[in-house]
């Protein structure tokens, strides 16, 4: 009787009390000469070997397991833990096996293919725990099991798995085979679905699958492993997982696993890392951490201290990466970061599982059924997931999208043809994209939205952070009617890396109506991002409250580069910042406007200014530095920037170029710019002058004639080899070489047209039929010339050498050669 005293519970307590004292060793002996009644007691049946393996039927028998780590055991039944957590341990639930680092399981457990089921602990300051194991070590197999924890879920410090805790350091030929884990795990650090961190031991996870949600406080959660870290051999393959993964204050956050690598090359990481599919609605740092430590398959790759085989790995094109709430593409990821993706369509189909050579005769198998993914065949079906999670479901059923063709990827862009697969880029925000001919939106528009208009693409949540490219096609017909929504045009938002290029947009007659951050292309450039726009065009009527631009609405703390891109149309708004190109760049960032021009008319009613030919406002909070702008080689050729605002601040907030660069708050870089001279500015009936500055807010002073010349825009180093060109006697201007010239500007607006229709280039035919000349000495005298009419000199190579409307002109400083005067339509050669 000294043995039978209720062992089944007093005996496992007095371990654990133990366990953690210097009496460990008692515990070890009374084990030691328990007699084999003793033994059996614990279990239903079995020796402990691997022909007779301890049978277990009760949670009781499942916590004896410590008591013999070494043996052979397996489940003859599911079992349900709420019972014993209720009677043995109400507050904090489930006690891990094998809580001694110097004492890991290193024995067997056959799931026989049946579930545990009930477990939940809340052990917050408890390290290498696991759902089931918190140390494993060499030789030990864990197989065939189902593992569900409650919604409460399991809850410890670090090293935290769904399984297992931690590997023992040095173990070698640990096996983790054909096991599902449906489970909520959060620790601290290494948080892992099967297992939470290993260092320096090898282990083996294949053949299993995850569900549910895997958070570490700080870094490295995953969804098979936390962290594999140091000198061992690692191997996971044909897994895969659904769980949501999380790191709430940092970052290495991975699909498959948070982090894998070694602290020096003498001490890497070996791993096998292989057929594996991540299927995770989605992967989530903090707003501190770097984008480069989250991925799809693996969150952070130690690349230089890692060494193996990372391959043929595959991820769900939907996952969300996001940080700070918003939808992000790191953008130095490799393939062994993320793999390659599908979407979810594709990865319901079993050919996918079977070209990664997984077994659908012995180990898998796909139900077909509400849930669309593989279980495993030789686990009780009831307790495998019989239905998607809401997420994926949602997914599932939302309807197919197809491109014409391409992967989304940079090398093979999806292929847009439609207008409806031109919206589809707000589902994809990350990808990229390639048009493939002229979009019209009329039919869409009137098709989906036929009371407001286009439905802008992508969101301050999910920016657009892939690539676009217009291929020199145009998108027409574009529509907006939100008077009282922020942040439209074609995008309301773009962040990351995003690139623009090489689009033309082009709104009908009713334009672009919205309150704040309105631009053609682009609403609003996301914080931190570092976006491109360039080889771009809008011809555009946008009418707004604030932040309008002809390319650009608004940027807060959001770099941009935007260059070679020209605007035309109208841009009107009634409070502050309007701009042909950008109208509002604000705050901590740098902002670059290079090779542009426009000719849009820009007006502010009421109270408004702040606006420009090609920037209405630049700066920041304050009065410290808080922006960098730089606007070189640009052009503006506005009819007339007009305001009706009285104040005196209003006054001086207007200009050619930009209309206001706040003093004390902006490093700018203001050179090379140009202006036309024509250029009204308005306030009310009244005409304001212009600084004639190459490097001031309204740009140097430039007769119409000298912008129809390819000259003078070469001069301004523009490219006229690639991108520019100048070929249409209707259109003076420069248009856009790698755009579809039939959606380019063909005429000038009409005010445009009659100043450079009174102009010529200077180089044209000589004729003296009303006007003539007479030189004497270093006087030239024109006869016959009326007072109105203004006279511009260029030297034969087509320099502009002087404006005025003087019929005597002084010539000492004029070098000797051949020139050309215009006046009156009409050009005479002379020399001096």
């Amino acid at each position: 009787m000294l043995y039978t005293f209720n062992h089944q519970y007093y005996m496992r307590k007095a371990f654990y009390l133990f366990s953690k004292t210097k009496f460990l060793s008692v515990i070890l002996v009374l084990s030691s000469v328990l007699p084999s009644q003793a033994i059996s007691d614990k279990f239903t049946s079995g020796e402990g070997t691997i022909s007779s393996p301890y049978i277990i039927q009760t949670a009781e028998q499942i916590q004896n397991i410590t008591l013999y780590r070494d043996a052979y055991f397996q489940l003859g039944n599911n079992i349900d833990l709420t019972e014993w957590i209720n009677t043995n341990n109400p507050e904090k639930g489930w006690e891990s096996l094998c809580p001694d680092e110097s004492m890991p399981f290193t024995g067997q457990l056959d799931g026989a293919g049946y579930a545990i089921t009930g477990l939940w602990f809340n052990r917050p300051t408890d390290s290498h725990i696991g759902g089931l194991f918190s140390w494993v070590g060499t030789n030990a197999v864990i197989k065939n099991l189902i593992l569900k924890t409650t919604a409460q879920g399991i809850i410890g410090g670090s090293d935290v798995g769904g399984i297992v805790g931690r590997i023992s350091n040095n173990a070698t030929d640990i096996l983790i085979n054909n096991c599902f884990a449906d489970v909520h795990v959060k620790g601290t650090t290494n948080s892992g679905g099967i297992l939470g961190y290993s260092y320096t031991g090898g282990v083996t996870i294949s053949n299993c699958y995850v569900s549910g949600q895997v958070t570490a406080k700080n870094s490295n959660a995953g969804g098979i492993a936390g962290q594999l870290w140091n000198k061992a051999d690692f191997i996971i393959q044909n897994c895969y997982t659904t769980a949501n993964i999380i790191s709430e204050n940092a970052d290495c956050v991975g699909g498959i696993v948070g982090t894998i690598g070694g602290p020096s090359v003498n001490k890497a990481a070996h791993i096998t890392l292989k057929n594996c599919v991540a299927i995770n609605p989605l992967l989530q740092i903090s707003s501190s951490s770097t984008e480069n430590s989250i991925g799809h398959i693996i969150g952070r790759l130690v690349k230089k201290n890692t060494t193996g085989t990372i391959e043929n790995n595959i991820a769900l094109k939907e996952t969300k990466l996001i940080k700070d709430g918003t939808n992000i593409k790191p953008e130095n990821n490799t393939i062994e970061n993320d793999g390659t993706t599908q979407n979810i369509h594709e990865l319901i189909e079993q050919t996918v599982y079977l070209q990664l050579g997984w077994d659908f005769t012995n180990i898998w198998t796909m139900p077909n059924k509400e849930y669309s993914f593989p279980i495993l065949s030789q686990l009780s079906t009831d307790e495998q997931p019989i239905k998607l999670s809401d997420e994926l479901n949602n997914l599932l059923n939302t309807p197919k999208i197809e491109f014409e063709g391409g992967d989304g990827s940079e090398a093979s862009p999806y292929i847009i043809k439609t207008a409806t697969q031109l919206h589809n880029i707000g589902i994809f925000p990350n990808a990229h994209y390639k048009l493939s001919g002229n979009i019209d939106l009329t039919e869409w528009i009137y098709a989906n939205s036929p009371e407001t208009g286009w439905i802008p693409l992508c969101s301050l949540a999910e920016p657009f952070t892939g690539t676009l490219d217009g291929n020199g096609f145009a998108i027409t017909g574009l529509w907006i009617d939100m008077p009282a929504t922020n942040e439209i045009g074609l995008f309301s938002y773009i962040g990351g890396n995003a690139i623009i290029k090489n689009l033309g947009v082009k709104t009908s007659d009713k334009g672009i109506s919205g309150k704040e951050s309105i631009g053609a292309i682009v609403g609003r450039i996301k914080e931190n991002a570092n976006a491109e726009i360039k080889n771009c065009y809008a011809d555009a009527c946008i009418i707004g409250e604030k932040s309008c631009g002809g390319i650009l609405g608004y940027s807060y703390k959001g770099n941009v580069i935007i260059s070679d891109c020209y605007s035309s149309g109208n841009i009107s708004i009634n409070t502050e910042g309007a701009g042909g190109i950008a109208g509002y760049l604000w705050n901590k960032a740098e902002f670059v406007i290079r090779n542009c021009y426009s000719t849009s008319k820009i007006n502010a009613t009421g109270e408004g200014y702040n606006i420009g030919g090609l920037l209405g406002i630049v700066g920041g909070p304050g009065t410290s530095i808080s922006a960098t702008i730089t606007i070189e080689n640009c052009v503006a050729i506005n009819p007339s920037i007009s305001f009706e605002a009285t104040s005196e601040t209003a006054q001086t907030r207007i200009g050619r170029i930009a209309g206001w660069i706040k003093d004390g708050t902006v490093n700018a870089t203001i050179r090379n710019n140009r202006a036309l001279s024509d250029i009204k500015l308005i306030r009310g009936t009244e005409t304001l002058n212009a600084e004639s500055n190459a490097s001031g807010k309204d740009g140097l002073n430039s007769t119409a004639s000298d912008l129809k010349k390819e000259d003078s825009y070469l001069n301004l180093e523009w490219n006229f080899i690639s991108i520019w060109n100048m070929s249409n006697e209707k259109y003076p201007l420069p248009i856009l070489s790698g755009m579809n010239t039939e959606n380019q500007p063909k005429t000038l607006p009409e005010e445009l047209a009659k100043i450079f229709s009174e102009s010529t280039t200077g180089i044209s035919t000589v004729s003296n039929n009303l006007i003539d000349i007479i030189i004497k000495g270093n006087t030239l005298i024109i006869r016959n010339k009326l007072p109105e009419n203004i006279v511009s000199i260029f030297d034969i190579t087509g320099k502009h050498m002087l404006d005025t409307y003087e019929s005597r002109i002084e010539l000492n400083n004029f070098p000797k050669g051949i020139y050309i005067l215009n006046t009156q339509k009409q050009s005479l050669k002379f020399s001096k």
